[in-house]
């Protein structure tokens, strides 16, 4: 066993509801990308949800795996560019709800995956700030 390497393991948070509305925004994104592939006039709609596709999936399979301390400046920046496409992504969806299903399934579980992206933040915050009291 790597001594090493298990005590650079983190108290435990919590990514399972994070990770399970950042899924669903996946589906949802790539939903929205296949119903408005024909339709030249959401170009950039189609763009902000491949986009956001992408991001979340990587995103996925980051909270999959363990929290460790040498992985927290690496997963705060994917948790942030996360948050910034399904923020984006959302806006861009949200104009097209009325006439687009997809759209507005997307960007009701973007709303969903920023919420739940913001949190894990202050999560990670707070557990950084509590690492770094114990550590004086």
């Amino acid at each position: 066993m790597d001594i090493g390497r298990s005590a650079a393991v983190r108290s435990p948070l919590d990514f399972g509801p994070a990770r399970i509305l950042c899924i669903r925004g996946v589906e949802s994104a790539r939903m929205c990308v296949k119903e408005t592939c024909g339709a030249d006039d959401l170009d950039e709609c189609r763009s902000l949800c491949e986009d956001t596709a992408t991001v979340l999936e990587a995103l996925v399979e980051m909270l999959e795996r363990p929290y460790e301390t040498y992985r927290a400046v690496s997963l705060r920046r994917m948790i942030e560019a996360g948050l910034a496409t399904v923020v984006e992504c959302g806006a861009e969806c949200a104009e097209h709800a009325d006439d687009v299903v997809s759209c507005a399934a997307c960007a009701t579980d973007c709303a969903g995956a920023a919420d739940a992206l913001r949190q894990l933040l202050r999560e990670l915050a707070d557990d950084d700030a509590d690492e770094r009291s114990s550590a004086t």
